[in-house]
């Protein structure tokens, strides 16, 4: 079952209390204007919530969370406040999340899709897994936990550039290694602050795209084909 909202250029959103996308419910909420949630947007029980349109959504006192086997998808604009995935919940941005803190907790999964971004604010994978597919971008942000952090494959017709996972300014933690998994491409832009570890499967590609500064004092891992 589909549950539809949708807002014009007028009628904007604004949650101050619980949305929730329950067992086999699909919920699309379209937004068209400036919205707000000072609440909690999340599906859960098996539950999909969509948020996508052309309308910013401020969600920096807010809450947006996919729960145990449940699915939220992020296609817009976001403001970000707390977005996490628990408990075999996935969370997947293709659109622009900025200044926030966005978690993959405790078998949760964060995927930022091709041409998905999250710009400035906290990425943290604690017992979770954050993945960048191909073209998709972290930038400006601290990355910090010591659950998985990796690429998706790259695109089946190159791996510079667009075709790979890129990190653009972005701080690892100490604890945090970000990988560039088996036929994936971690592109590397501007400044990589590393206390942890940066590492490179079998198969993965490093690429590094312009001039790259490298800084912190961490590991750079290569594993060996042999």
């Amino acid at each position: 079952r589909r549950v539809l909202f949708r807002s014009n250029g007028t009628l904007a959103l604004i949650n101050e209390s619980l949305i929730d996308a329950q067992e086999r419910q699909d919920l699309e909420l379209i937004l068209r204007a400036a919205s707000q949630n000072t609440g909690t947007l999340q599906a859960s029980g098996g539950g999909a919530l969509y948020i996508r349109g052309s309308g910013t959504l401020d969600n920096t006192a807010g809450t947006i969370q996919a729960l145990a086997a449940s699915t939220v998808g992020l296609s817009g604009e976001v403001d970000a406040g707390l977005i996490q995935a628990l408990g075999q919940g996935q969370v997947t941005v293709s659109g622009v999340v900025r200044h926030g803190r966005v978690a993959a907790l405790t078998g949760g999964e964060v995927e930022i899709g091709s041409a998905g971004t999250i710009d400035h604010g906290m990425v943290i994978a604690t017992s979770g897994t954050v993945q960048i597919d191909a073209g998709g971008t972290l930038a400006d942000a601290l990355l910090s936990g010591d659950g998985t952090f990796q690429t998706g494959n790259a695109a089946s017709n190159g791996w510079y550039g667009y075709y790979g996972s890129i990190l653009q300014n972005i701080t690892l933690g100490t604890e945090t290694t970000f990988t560039a998994a088996s036929s994936g491409a971690m592109v590397l832009r501007e400044i990589i602050d590393n206390s942890g570890s940066l590492a490179v499967a079998v198969n993965g590609r490093l690429v590094i795209d312009g001039g790259v500064t490298l800084a912190g004092g961490g590991n750079l891992v290569l594993s060996d084909p042999s």
